[in-house]
């Protein structure tokens, strides 16, 4: 059985990259899922998909008000930037942000209490290229971990990083990148796989730090996939485009091949990243960071920097994967870059 999350997340966290003129800073926004995203209910959301209504997109003009900024490096000359903004501990807090820049250096920030507390530094941290996991462990337990797949680091309340072993094939001459992940067996079990010819997937054990193959099969999946307890099924974006939410048993994906029931199809825009957040209590909000294509011509399809936006839709899916789409809200990126929704 998987960890459940036991409470409804309240915000999603928005993370801005900024220039002033003290150089590159990264912002913080909490946006109010119940204003923005959700109904009051599931019979609002029941109504206004049946009557023909349409999903209700509201265009956010700008985002909520900071609660932090951050500067990946106190050296003006310095280009560092942020690599990783995460969530250490989905499962029980909303507002525990895990901050780390390309150097290493790592902060927490408490976005409920207001508090900077000082970590200790990641050394060789590899940047944008690696993915990570929070690993939340039985109630009472006194350690928490964060998963990355350059290497893998775990922690207790006294925080230190430890260097676990990476996966067998980024190792390898054309080892292939990875395509899709997720945790199984309530975060026991890392699951990762390589849509590279021949590498299939593996499992890493988190008790005994050990990797092991599972076999030639893939995840179905591009990026992340999360396991959903109250559907006894994984969630994640389809690994052919468009990248439809769809769901899955990972459990017999080995055997019978089955290919992943789909939710909700994708929209016409062209995504370039996107990210599930598991809410709790079914209730999911999709992020996609989007660009605007143009057909300019016999050039064919260009695109225009300029249009880029995010999308946030907030959605239920039902333990019979009936799926009611709530609110949509559009935020178009003028004086600032989306780096990352948590």
């Amino acid at each position: 059985m998987e960890t459940i999350i036991r409470r409804c997340r309240g915000f999603v966290n928005i993370v801005a990259e900024n220039y002033d003129k003290s150089g590159l800073y990264y912002s913080v926004h909490r946006l109010d899922v119940s204003k923005h995203l959700f109904f009051p209910s599931t019979i609002h959301a029941h109504y206004n998909n049946t009557t023909g209504g349409g999903m209700i997109e509201e265009r956010l003009q700008e985002l909520p008000t900071p609660c932090i900024g951050i500067q990946p490096t106190l050296v003006e000359s310095s280009k560092m930037k942020m690599a990783f903004f995460g969530l250490l501990s989905p499962s029980s807090s909303e507002s525990r942000i895990l901050c780390i820049n390309e150097a290493g250096h790592s902060l927490l920030y408490d976005a409920d209490e207001r508090m900077n507390y000082k970590m200790p530094s990641l050394e060789g941290f590899k940047g944008p290229v690696s993915v990570s996991l929070s690993i939340a462990q039985a109630a009472g337990a006194k350690e928490e971990g964060i998963f990355g797949t350059t290497g893998c680091w775990r922690f207790p309340r006294v925080w230190y990083w430890q260097s676990l072993p990476p996966p067998p094939f980024v190792c390898r001459p054309g080892g292939g990148l990875i395509s899709a992940y997720t945790m199984m067996e309530g975060g026991r079990t890392i699951c990762l796989s390589s849509a590279a010819d021949g590498v299939g997937s593996y499992f890493f054990e988190t008790v005994r730090g050990e990797w092991s193959r599972a076999g030639d099969w893939v995840l179905p999946f591009t990026g992340r996939a999360q396991y959903v307890a109250d559907l006894n099924l994984w969630l994640g974006f389809s690994l052919q485009y468009p990248h439809d939410l769809c769901a899955t048993n990972l459990h017999a994906l080995a055997t019978n091949q089955q290919p992943p029931t789909t939710l909700l199809p994708a929209r016409e825009w062209m995504a370039t990243k996107m990210n599930l957040l598991n809410l709790g209590s079914g209730r999911f909000v999709i992020a996609k960071f989007c660009k605007v294509i143009r057909n300019i011509g016999e050039s064919g399809m260009v695109e225009d920097p300029e249009d880029e936006f995010l999308v946030l839709t907030g959605m239920e899916i039902r333990p019979d994967l009936q799926t009611f789409q709530h609110k949509s809200i559009r935020y178009m990126c003028t004086n600032d870059r989306i780096h990352q929704v948590i």
